[in-house]
């Protein structure tokens, strides 16, 4: 006959161990991950192999109060100069290339400004209602668009359909990304853009 083995099983001790190692491992993978810097991501800026936003970095929030403006208001000659700001107080009028080849990008931001400086160009004409430009036409359509993309959830007080603007001119402080940052860096991007090309401005 033949003897038989006896089966060893490890002890409480060993298995809480080796238990107690995979959860350290587990643990540290997490902590990496989650702590870890992501690797960046390279993009050529040739054809549509561009990112997504402006290669900015990350952008802080400041406070912002709405509020109605006697500034910009239509059919004005004194209100001119100011809805021109819109665009015309950065250089290149909000467009960026990116290196190497500076391929001509915008903004989303500096399209809205547009769309609204357009709008109210064209809301300034006598038949606007019954000959609309079609550059009007496609900023309705893209600002509509916009809105919906972003969602906002923001809660505002109050019925604004039910103020006198006139009076109460004063909104809801809210959180926005700091424009001042962007405005900065579109900036900076058209003078690369000016020296490679050889742009000289006074």
């Amino acid at each position: 006959m033949f003897a038989k083995s006896k089966l060893t099983f490890p002890s409480p001790m060993a298995i809480l161990s080796v238990m107690a190692v995979i959860n350290a491992a587990i643990l540290i993978g997490t902590v990496h991950r989650l702590f870890s810097a992501e690797p960046a991501v390279l993009y050529s800026n040739l054809d549509k192999d561009i990112p997504l936003e402006l290669p900015i970095g990350p952008i802080s929030t400041v406070e912002m109060t709405f509020q109605e403006s006697a500034r910009f208001t239509l059919s004005d000659n004194d209100s001119k100069p100011n809805w021109e700001t819109l665009f015309t107080n950065q250089f290149g009028l909000g467009f960026t290339h990116l290196p190497p080849y500076y391929f001509r990008t915008i903004a989303g931001a500096y399209h809205s400004l547009h769309c609204v400086y357009s709008l109210q160009e064209d809301f300034d004409k006598p038949d606007h209602a019954h000959n609309p430009s079609h550059h009007a036409i496609h900023c309705l359509m893209y600002m509509r668009q916009i809105f919906q993309c972003y969602a906002d959830g923001t809660l505002e007080e109050g019925d604004f359909m039910t103020r006198n603007l006139t009076l109460d001119r004063i909104g809801d402080t809210r959180q926005c990304r700091d424009w001042s940052k962007v405005a900065a860096w579109t900036d900076q991007n058209f003078k690369e853009w000016s020296d490679y090309n050889g742009v000289v401005w006074d």
